[in-house]
């Protein structure tokens, strides 16, 4: 039964036959399918690990992509409104008809971008035609069986439930076993009661399966990790370059650090990157078996970068308005940890590190920094608060 990670011998003998991914996961790489960690699985993973997707997660994937192309032409358009409002005359232009095919354009490249990472993998996407699956959903719906967790919100776990049917159907007839990479605890718990699929919850804990442990894998961390604690000049500025690169087009999740009876909307402006320490204990080598002198390297790194962010802070209520308590820009300091990805070719005993780097970059998974009463500067704010609150002491506010 796979409880737990699966044993080596099923990573050898190719008894994993495939990987799939949750929407969650893929959200959280920035979805993007052509940088960064999702576009480095084809090199870490095996040839033989196909990638299997369920029907169910693509919709949602591509629902979500459009969903934040559409929100960002809304912004677009509403920010021009808003401007017009401020002028007497017709100082400002309203040309916003090129807005109306950014939506249709996005949805191809999105398609493309995906299709390119599911060939790829040589992948397929399973449809819900499965034998028997609304027998299955609802023995597992009214018999509480994971994914359904038991709650009153067991609809909203359907497309969880077919999804994980549709590939462990799969894999029960290939006669094979599937990891699949989610961090809902549905999904684990389903694994645990599966004869064919496993869980983890993260593409490091996939990826990390199949790391290369040979002599040559062992002679390659080594010179890498030499090369990390006495890094060239040349390479210190390449590596600088990258990270203050990859910071610009980061996804953020911001948050504050307690619950709270207030919404935070927050965007982050501008990172600007402070300074940066290698984790060079962390280094981890994939070497491609059927490409001669090909790998690929990965490099923990700590981020500290000073971010400029504008904050908005609404009072909730079941009233049909919102009470805007507070909105500024801030600038805030956090360290976050994160991944250099390089690219190597070329015969590793004669050549420095340097000469063997074909391409690097930073992952792109998303950031979550959580804001605190010092980084708002409630101490000035105090007055403000308690006009709307009532809170009579700044200990009180509920942040």
């Amino acid at each position: 039964m796979p409880k737990g990670l699966p044993p080596s011998s099923f990573l050898s003998n190719r008894k994993i036959a495939a990987f799939s991914l949750d929407t969650s996961i893929v959200e959280a790489a920035g979805f993007r399918f052509q940088e960064g960690l999702l576009k480095h699985l084809s090199i870490q993973l095996p040839p033989w690990i196909e990638l299997w997707m369920s029907d169910i997660v693509v919709r949602e994937i591509n629902a979500h992509r459009i969903e934040n192309v559409i929100n960002a032409v809304n912004q677009i358009k509403g920010g021009i409104k808003d401007l017009q409002r401020h002028f007497t005359n017709s100082d400002v232009r309203n040309e916003t008809g090129w807005l109306d095919g950014v939506t249709p354009k996005a949805s191809r490249e999105f398609d493309e971008q995906f299709d390119f990472f599911l060939s790829s993998h040589k992948g397929q996407v399973l449809t819900l035609d499965t034998p028997n699956l609304a027998k299955q959903l609802f023995s597992l719906y009214f018999d509480s069986r994971s994914p359904f967790g038991g709650g009153k919100d067991k609809k909203h776990e359907f497309p969880d439930a077919a999804a994980l049917l549709s590939l462990e159907f799969e894999a029960k007839q290939r006669e094979v076993c599937i990891i699949a990479v989610s961090k809902d605890e549905g999904w684990r718990k389903f694994a645990e009661k599966s004869e064919n699929v496993y869980c983890v919850s993260s593409l490091d804990d996939l990826t990390r399966l199949f790391v290369s442990n040979n002599e040559e894998a062992k002679f390659l961390k080594l010179k890498m990790t030499e090369a990390v604690k006495n890094l060239s000049p040349r390479l210190k500025n390449e590596i600088r370059a990258v990270v203050e690169k990859g910071l610009e087009r980061l996804s953020w999740t911001v948050a504050l650090d307690k619950r709270t009876g207030y919404r935070l909307d927050a965007d982050v402006i501008e990172a600007r990157l402070n300074d940066l320490v290698y984790l060079h204990d962390g280094v981890a080598i994939w070497v491609i078996a059927n490409t001669a002198g090909t790998w690929v390297a990965e490099l923990p790194i700590e981020i500290s970068a000073l971010l400029h962010i504008d904050v908005k802070i609404t009072e909730l209520s079941d009233v049909l308005f919102e009470s805007t308590l507070w909105q500024n820009e801030i600038m805030v300091e956090q360290n976050f940890n994160m991944k250099l990805i390089f690219e190597m070719k070329g015969v590793s005993q004669n050549h420095l590190i340097d000469d063997l780097i074909q391409n690097i970059e930073l992952d792109s998974s998303k950031i979550k920094i959580t804001l605190t009463n010092k980084d708002l500067g409630f101490s000035w704010l105090h007055s403000k608060f308690n006009r709307f609150s009532g809170f009579d002491d700044i200990d009180e506010i509920p942040f």
